[in-house]
């Protein structure tokens, strides 16, 4: 007798094989027959009939490791049938934690989700703290952003022997303590301060442990060529396996530059290199807004830093040198940009850059340099949207064979404190957003093949060697949905809106969703190698 039997299905089973019609049979925490089970027995039934039986969806690159202390339930991403997430991506993360980042750390924390103290020290501390309780699989990349800030707080140079030292000490004990990789963030403060001789030590401990890397890259725009060869010969040397994270050629890049990018990825793999590539299903993303400011205007104290952003004179050197990391600064494209979370000026949450300009009165540059300057110790986590690719860059790179599809976003609720957070419809909407975009409506993509680019095709990439496929002795992480039906209303001035038409959601072989309600179940683990 099984525990819950799922009849009548059209079973799509992350291979990116035709689906076909089968009965799933779950006992306990795992799946035990996929097959023709019409005379078993079990203690809940479910009727597929008509429905799409598949893996949970996997989100490779998530930040809900921002938001999941708040939201255990992680409702968001159960009603997009989300089974598991993998977060601490772009080296932003919450852990290890040291007297020397602490502050920094609980401003970090708390701009996001004031209610949950920094009550943790180490990685192993945050992952025990989350397993207490959650509805959905989690396996945490540890930052190194975090790492950096740990040993040697917010210092703008390189670290000397002992920050190294300290730094592959805090690495080490993260990943023995569960992480399940180290993620980059070089295009951000303080990952864009680490040279070469740095990665090359946080590879080399990663690689050591069999442990992958992820890298948002140092530069997409006029440097894309060169920060993708960065990532790709500092793994290359170390022998890390390495995750191009969002992968994308955004306004300011060279002609065909992801195409040249794309010739060095697979010429890499044929030489043995161990890369492969993610990206988001929307032409907007999301960014930090101090990214925007050169190094030299970063440097010094956070009192230094308001200063600085503050003195006319200083502005007009920044605004000089904005040529970077999104071009519709300097080209002032104020329409492309919009502010989603600043806790300074959270009634400016939502509203363009020119909206804020015009609503102040002053200059959007002004206004930019203002909300980093009022946000004080936590002004690297104030975040905006950008319009940066069009349909056409998203169609071809979701579909190109090296590509895990993936949100970028981070689970949250569509009421509460949580909810004022979200101005990206990532959060709510990128599953049925893949399907019923790029599948049904522009037919990019067959069904089998964009589930498989959301199951097996992620979880191989970060060692989970026992989910993303619908196979005997696999873990019962399943969704079912009428492919007709599951859609998203989700929307860049409307995203706190849950997808619909998911059936049934299970995770660990517990129904997280029933008759397309959460059932606020908390099967979910972190999942620790």
């Amino acid at each position: 007798m099984f525990d819950i039997l799922i009849r009548n299905g059209r079973i799509v089973d992350g291979t990116g094989n035709p689906w076909f019609p089968a009965d799933v049979g779950i006992e306990h925490d795992r799946i035990t027959v996929v097959g023709n089970l019409s005379n078993a027995e079990a203690a809940m039934t479910i009727d597929a009939q008509d429905a799409i039986v598949c893996p949970g969806f996997i989100d490779c690159h998530s930040h809900s490791d921002q938001t999941i202390l708040a939201n255990r339930e992680a409702t968001s991403s159960v009603y997009q049938g989300v089974t598991t997430e993998i977060v601490g991506n772009c080296g932003l993360g919450f852990a290890p934690v040291t007297k020397i980042s602490r502050s920094v750390t609980e401003k970090m924390v708390h701009s996001l989700t004031p209610e949950v103290p920094v009550s943790w020290s180490s990685c192993g501390d945050l992952l025990d703290r989350i397993d207490e309780g959650i509805a959905i699989n989690i396996g945490y990349l540890v930052a190194h952003g975090a790492i950096r800030r740990a040993a040697m707080g917010s210092a703008d140079r390189a670290p000397n022997l002992a920050e190294i030292a300290t730094m592959e000490r805090l690495l080490a004990e993260s990943l023995d303590a569960g992480a399940l990789g180290l993620s980059f963030g070089l295009e951000f403060m303080p990952g864009r301060l680490a040279g070469r001789d740095e990665l090359l030590h946080m590879c080399q401990m990663a690689a050591e442990r069999g442990k992958p890397t992820a890298w948002h890259v140092r530069d997409r725009t006029r440097d894309f060529e060169a920060s993708v060869n960065e990532a790709l010969s500092v793994t290359r040397e170390t022998g890390a396996a390495l995750q191009l994270s969002h992968l994308s050629a955004k306004p300011g890049s060279a002609p065909r530059a992801w195409n040249r990018v794309m010739e060095a990825v697979r010429l890499a793999r044929a030489q043995g290199q161990d890369v492969q590539c993610d990206m988001i299903p929307y032409n907007v993303g999301p960014g930090l807004l101090a990214a925007i400011l050169p190094v030299w205007a970063t440097q010094g104290t956070v009192d230094e830093v308001q200063a600085r952003l503050r003195d006319p004179a200083t502005r007009e050197r920044l605004v000089a040198q904005s040529d970077r990391y999104w071009m519709m600064f300097s080209r002032r494209e104020w329409d492309k940009i919009t502010l989603t979370a600043s806790q300074a000026h959270v009634n400016w949450v939502g509203m363009t850059l020119r909206e804020i300009g015009q609503a102040t009165g002053e200059d959007p540059f002004d206004c930019v340099y203002d909300i980093l300057a009022d946000e004080g110790e936590g002004y690297e986590q104030v975040w905006v949207n950008g319009v940066l690719f069009t349909e056409g860059d998203i169609i071809e790179w979701l579909a190109d064979p090296l590509f895990s599809i993936a949100s970028d976003g981070f689970t949250s609720k569509d009421h509460g404190p949580l909810s004022k957070i979200i101005n990206h419809p990532n959060s709510f909407g990128w599953t049925p957003r893949v399907l019923g975009a790029y599948v049904h409506e522009l037919r990019t993509m067959s069904l089998e093949e964009a589930i498989r680019k959301m199951t097996s095709m992620p979880a191989t990439r970060f060692g989970l060697l026992d989910r993303g496929l619908l196979r005997p002795g696999m873990m019962a992480d399943v969704a079912v949905f009428n492919e007709e039906a599951f859609r998203t209303r989700a929307t860049y001035l409307k995203p706190q809106i849950y997808a619909e038409g998911m059936q049934t959601v299970i995770v660990n072989g517990q129904v997280a969703l029933q008759d397309g309600a959460p059932t606020d179940t908390l099967a979910g683990r972190v999942i620790r190698p």
